[in-house]
Parts: C-alpha cells; structure tokens; sequence
C-alpha cells in the first residue's frame, strides 16, 4: 500500500518526518468592515449558478462565479476608500465584471476608476485555453491584443483604464490606496516578488480585498500564491472561497511595510516551510478542490528537490482522484527543478519518483 511503500522510501533514504499543523488565524477582534464583508460573502450566495449575468460576453479564463462575485463586490461592498486594481484582465471580463457592480453602486463617482494591466500579448500556452472556451480569435505569438481588449470594453468609457504594462517593472504612484486587488498575473516568482512589493504594501488596513485568483490551481507555478498568503498570514486573513473556482479572497488586516516582506523566490522558504503553508492553505478551499492544492505542493517540492516533502505530498494525495491535466502536471515535474540537481537528489530521484509515479499510477 501507499503508506508501506513511502514507509520503506523513508527508512532507505534516513528521512525523518516532521512537520506540525498549522490551523488559519483569523482575527480575534473583527473590524467593523470585517463583519461587512462577511455578511456580504453571506448575501451573495444567491449570485452563484444563477446563470444571470450583465454586460457584454467577454472571453475569459475565469468562472461564472468568478465573475458574479466581482459583479457583487463592485455593487455592494466597494465604499470608494481606494482604487480598484485588475492585474492580469487578458480580454477584459474580470474588469467589466467590476465596472458592471460599479454602475449599481450609490458610493460611486468619477473619479472611482479601474486600473487594469495586462501585457496583451498572445502567447503559445493560451492556444489550448482558446480551442477550450471556444474563442473567435485568429492571433499569432507575442501579437498584441490590446485593440481587441479596448473593444470589448468601450461601452465603460472612461470607468476602466487599460494599461499594457510589464508587471515585473512596475511600480505605482506612491500616493495610490487600494481597496481592492484582484491578481491573475502572479505567474512567475518575479512577478510575486514585485506585486508583493509594489501593490500589497498599497493596501488599505482593515478595509480592503485581496483576490488571488490562481489560489486553487494546480500548477506549481501557484505555490506563490500559497507560499505568500502563508508568510503574510498576519496581515491577510482568509475570507472566501469563491465555490468551484480557484479564487480566494482575503481581507488585509494590517498594511505590510517592504520590511514585512522577503525577496520571494522559491529558496525563501525552506523545506518546513513549505509542508507548513500548505497545511495552513489546504483547509481554505472547498473539499473539491483540495486535490488541486495536494498536487502543486507535490510539483513544488519537487521542483525544489526536497526529498521528505515529496514523501510527505505524495503520501497525502493517497485516495483523492485526480484529472489527467493533474496527473500530466505532475509528470512533468517529476524531473524539471528549479535548480541543478544535486547529487542527493539524482540519488533519490530514479528510486523514489518512479515508487512516486507508479503510486499515482503514471506510465513514465
């Protein structure tokens, strides 16, 4: 069995395992919005599958319920204490979704405006995503899509501000206050790093949101999702899973100076570390999409050649079944880290992750 055989691995190699459990903190003392925003993740209920929607059909890689949340949020709960901030728009609905709210919204003027960035540039990975939502677009590598973007959203006139903007050398106005933050362009550990940096210290304490929209995906590229919202689990504190979706959203607590912060790479964090986000993360998200968080611990730990993580993550997904995109992710990394690999590890690897793949019944 799984637990025999990892048993067996762990007694070769001398490993020992460790680890303890780390529950979600939240705030003894909710703050008066605190107690807003969670009667507001309360009403919005009703919003999910509802099938009901406003605008224009925008494609996208977000969820319905994705969407209605952010609908929501724009009508009900955004008081115009700070700037809507859309980082990764690609076509646009996530911005429309909020411009849609905002039209609702009776605390709304002018000036209330969302800023939206993306790179609008065509790359090879969204060739599948376009046969899979069934796109109408003819785009060829690293073509900018900005035309098509502004197109979509030229019935909000001057609501939405569209920025074709590198992330990674950004930095905002030092004058700017967000009230909310949706980030879908948190895809490599530089842009972690510097949207840490450059949009979370901008954070309005005790009164604003932080959607990660990537939260409950499966690919390792999320551990920074995972490994960030750990580190800083005392300045954000979990609100809402937004139900079969991968966004997860968070309330800031408390503002983080640049001091708060690491320089966020994937050796930030040592091997402890990361068994313990994803203990503190994994109770954050509904049951159905636990499997997901199990499988990018596993390709992280991979990636960062940890030998009793992967024990430990591969031991944990005993019983879950898992999406051939999953299993395919997890091939995949059996043998890409994020350095070169040790000695120890080229040791470990023939033994323990052909024992890792036939326990998730890979054919390598």
């Amino acid at each position: 069995m799984i637990k025999q055989a990892l048993g067996r691995i762990v007694r070769k190699f001398g490993l020992k395992q460790s680890g303890k459990s780390i529950l979600p903190q939240h705030p003894v003392e909710p703050t008066s919005y605190y107690g807003a925003a969670l009667a507001f993740v309360q009403q919005i209920q009703a919003s999910y599958y509802s099938g009901s929607a406003s605008g224009p059909v925008i494609d996208s890689m977000t969820t319905p319920n994705e969407l209605a949340f952010l609908r929501e949020y724009g009508k009900l709960l955004f008081r115009g204490k700070g700037k809507i901030v859309d980082l990764g728009c690609w076509f646009g609905a996530t911005s429309a979704a909020l411009a849609d709210g905002l039209k609702q919204n009776s605390n709304v003027t002018d000036a209330d405006i969302i800023e939206a960035y993306d790179l609008f540039e065509w790359e090879d990975w969204m060739e599948p995503i376009k046969e899979q939502i069934g796109m109408q677009v003819e785009l060829s590598s690293n073509q900018c899509f900005l035309d098509i973007v502004e197109k979509n959203l030229a019935q909000y006139g001057s609501r939405i501000k569209l920025h074709k903007q590198d992330l990674s050398r950004f930095e905002p106005p030092a004058d700017w206050k967000l009230e909310f933050l949706f980030v879908d362009a948190m895809k490599n550990w530089e842009l972690a790093d510097t949207i840490a940096t450059s949009f979370f210290t901008r954070m309005i304490e005790g009164e604003s949101l932080v959607v990660m929209q990537d939260f409950a995906f499966y690919d390792p590229i999320v551990a920074t999702n995972h490994l960030l919202m750990w580190h800083l689990k005392d300045f954000f504190t979990p609100l809402h899973h937004v139900p079969d979706s991968c966004s997860m959203v968070f309330l800031t607590m408390k503002t983080p100076d640049r001091s708060d912060l690491l320089a966020y790479s994937p050796t930030s964090f040592s091997e402890e570390d990361v068994t313990a986000a994803y203990i503190y993360c994994l109770p954050l998200v509904q049951d159905s999409m636990k499997s997901s968080l199990k499988v990018a611990r596993l390709c992280h730990h991979l990636m960062c050649q940890h030998e009793l993580g992967s024990i430990q993550a591969i031991a944990a997904l005993e019983g879950d079944v898992l999406s051939d995109p999953m299993k395919a992710t997890i091939q995949r990394y059996l043998t890409e880290t994020y350095a070169d690999p040790t000695d120890s590890w080229k040791r470990f690897q023939p033994t323990v992750m052909s024992e890792m793949a036939k326990l998730l019944s890979l054919e390598l």
